[in-house]
């Protein structure tokens, strides 16, 4: 993992570049790039059922004035929960390429950055039901229905975050594609330029709140000396919720791996340098962009802007 807007070691993009600008001026190829928007649809998320994951918690004690009780890492009942999955804002596009007629028409490396949003919160306990007994929360110190529980909101607004836009709980994608396509121009409408092709892509991701990742964020901040008040309070205080959030912002996790299909056109006169293109493309996901969740990236995805031959 690093930083969110680093560049991705295992893409060695300087390389590809090189190698395209090079077998461009060796040829007297073609080459130049595009910029544009368009809209993603290859994820979605089903939201939680009722309280939500479970997250593993370690060792809490609980201290009232009728219970004394030590209850083991996983039982205390800490819930994440998530709704409400949606694009936000338009996605960011653009492209260089190479043309060779002679092989392939063109080999293409593009970007897209995408970004949802979704309601998550975390339920926490707060106290144990006054009618709950001792033998009863010893017997099964993991059900909810004997706490009174809080819910705490994970979204960027409640913690006067900002991230693109987004106000509830974030998540973005960067992902790269290379492409090799080929062109058809019809006799008769010598400004449009047909294009299909395939590829290999590489997604990168923010986290999802996950019952996983927010057992590993707040790993090292709750411990075997850690009451239900202590826990109660760094919830109520929104530190481990901010801690949360913080994590997910900035950072991208592992890449994930796919493949993808695109056709489209490009209409730009024969003397212009340039013009016009809209493409889609049908990504298949051959591995989870999250996988704690299933989350995967299959589906189809709109681009349309402006493209420059140089």
């Amino acid at each position: 993992m690093g930083p969110l807007f680093a560049k991705p070691s295992s893409m060695k993009t300087p390389t590809i570049l090189t190698i395209l600008l090079a077998l461009a001026a060796s040829t007297a190829a073609d080459f130049g790039g595009g910029i544009g928007v368009g809209r993603d649809w290859t994820l979605s998320m089903d939201d939680t059922r009722g309280l939500g994951d479970r997250v593993l918690i370690d060792t809490v004690r609980i201290t009232t004035d009728r219970i004394q009780l030590t209850v083991l890492p996983g039982e205390i009942p800490v819930f994440v929960q998530r709704s409400g999955f949606r694009p936000k804002v338009v996605a960011l596009h653009a492209y260089l390429f190479a043309d060779f007629p002679w092989v392939i028409d063109r080999i293409q490396l593009s970007s897209m950055f995408s970004a949802w949003e979704y309601t998550g919160a975390i339920w926490y306990p707060i106290d144990v039901q006054n009618d709950v007994t001792f033998n009863e929360l010893a017997s099964n110190p993991g059900n909810p229905d004997f706490y009174e529980l809080a819910r705490q909101p994970a979204t960027l607004e409640s913690q006067n975050m900002r991230f693109f836009g987004i106000d509830k709980t974030p998540f973005a994608k960067l992902h790269f594609d290379l492409s090799g396509i080929k062109s058809y121009t019809p006799p008769s409408f010598q400004n449009v330029h047909m294009q299909g092709g395939a590829g290999f892509s590489l997604h990168f991701s923010t986290p999802v709140l996950t019952n996983e990742f927010v057992s590993d964020a707040i790993e090292n901040r709750v411990d075997g000396s850690t009451n239900l008040d202590s826990l109660e309070q760094q919830f109520s205080e929104q530190e481990l919720t901010r801690y949360v959030l913080e994590r997910i912002v900035e950072r991208f996790q592992h890449p994930a791996f796919g493949l993808h299909f695109l056709a489209g056109v490009t209409i730009r006169p024969p003397s212009w340098p340039a013009g016009l293109f809209l493409r889609t493309k049908f990504m298949v996901s051959l591995s989870d962009v999250e996988p704690a969740i299933d989350l995967r990236g299959t589906g189809f995805l709109l681009t349309t802007g402006i493209e420059i031959s140089l």
